[in-house]
């Protein structure tokens, strides 16, 4: 499979750093905080029975979102905000690719080697009659291989681990959206580049 992250994360970490997340250098445990916070929000959203995609309804209705693919695709009234557990993975992957991004890392050739890496682990994890139910297993995963990123010194490795959890999450919603990870980070990222500078007002 060939892999085209290099630009995508390039466009990323330009993003972040016009909206001021790298006016000072972040701490690599903050940076792996920050991602494990992401993977929490892709369990809520999974925990509160949320739709893979899913926007708030822009007419201010309180419960209402726009589920249905036409009415994510044509619906006047949907929020601008994407929702939902695929576009929670992709804020994941999105961390990952800019951290990636700023220490100049070639992530195509990584995401190579992690799409080959033979885990048994993970292969019975997302095997072909898995459900959405998988969740629970899948999120657990992803913060290990973070964690084991966090324990690591060489920036190699924590890329494949990186890579590797990209491939897993990709492999989820291929499986469940018949569409790669990749829609929704560039879904996510539009919405990003529209945010203002250093939004929520987060120190890190």
């Amino acid at each position: 499979m060939d892999f085209h992250y290099n630009a995508l994360a390039c466009d990323i970490h330009e993003n972040a750093k016009a909206h001021g997340w790298y006016e000072a250098e972040p701490s690599f445990a903050s940076i792996c905080a920050n991602i494990h916070g992401e993977l929490s929000e892709a369990w809520e959203e999974y925990r509160n029975k949320h739709p893979l995609l899913w926007y708030a309804c822009g007419l201010d209705e309180p419960g209402i979102v726009c589920i249905e693919n036409e009415c994510q695709i044509n619906c006047p009234s949907k929020g601008d905000k994407p929702e939902g557990i695929a576009v929670e993975l992709a804020d994941v992957a999105i961390r990952m690719l800019d951290i990636a991004s700023h220490w100049g890392a070639d992530i195509d050739a990584a995401m190579a080697i992690a799409s080959n890496l033979d885990d048994l682990a993970d292969r019975q994890l997302l095997h072909e009659d898995s459900t959405i139910d998988v969740m629970p297993d899948l999120i657990a995963r992803l913060h290990d291989l973070i964690s084991m990123a966090h324990r690591n010194t060489d920036r190699d490795c924590v890329l494949i681990y990186f890579c590797r959890a990209i491939c897993l999450m990709d492999d989820f919603v291929r499986k469940h959206l018949l569409e790669p990870l990749e829609v929704y980070i560039r879904l996510k990222h539009a919405y990003n580049v529209k945010r203002p500078y250093r939004h929520g007002g987060k120190a890190c």
